[in-house]
């Protein structure tokens, strides 16, 4: 910290320049002119800007966190327990635990893309998969031998129909929240 003396000696030579500098209308014009300039570049820049900031080729870094979610459930996968299994109300714990833990995977902060769309839509359709996961909580039960079913014994009529319609429309929310997070990857990454 420069001493006291110096400061001082500093202002009472400024003094008479900044006085009429900040009286000076022009002054004030060229500084707002000068910071919508800024902010329009930076603005502008902003992807490449990031890229430099942060040395981080961000298609390569999304591309390895979708290879790495891919490898715990892909397309064929996600469709066949989504629209097959839980659709045909009968599956196995071990795959619906396997969709809940890639719904968990989706959320973690090491596996979050740097994409704006990419995170977004991976959002999307955890939010989806987690609906999925409260009704088929609700109506699903162990029948034996590692499976689950939809409500395998007598229920009222009315709770299981009301019940089927949920599952029903749920599902389909969860297959079109896969389908935009995928249209997305193969928009951005090229994968």
């Amino acid at each position: 910290m420069p001493p006291g003396w110096l400061i001082d000696a500093w202002k009472l030579y400024l003094a008479p320049l900044l006085d009429w500098l900040w009286g000076s209308l022009a002054f004030w014009q060229g500084l707002g002119l000068s910071l919508v300039t800024l902010v329009v570049v930076v603005f502008a820049g902003r992807r490449w800007l990031s890229g430099k900031l942060l040395g981080l080729d961000g298609r390569k870094h999304d591309l390895g966190i979708f290879q790495k979610l891919d490898k715990k459930a892909n397309e064929r996968f996600i469709d066949s327990l989504v629209n097959g299994e839980i659709f045909t109300l009968s599956t196995s714990i071990e795959r619906v635990i396997r969709l809940w833990e890639y719904r968990a995977d989706l959320q973690r902060i090491e596996t979050r893309y740097l994409s704006r769309t990419l995170r977004k839509r991976a959002a999307a359709l955890s939010r989806e998969i987690w609906k999925l996961k409260l009704i088929v909580d609700e109506s699903f039960f162990h029948v034996g031998n590692d499976r689950i079913k939809f409500y395998p014994d007598l229920i009222d009529r009315d709770v299981y129909d009301s019940t089927h319609t949920r599952l029903k429309a749920q599902i389909d929310k969860t297959w079109d929240a896969f389908r935009q997070y995928r249209s997305a990857i193969k928009e951005r990454l090229q994968a």
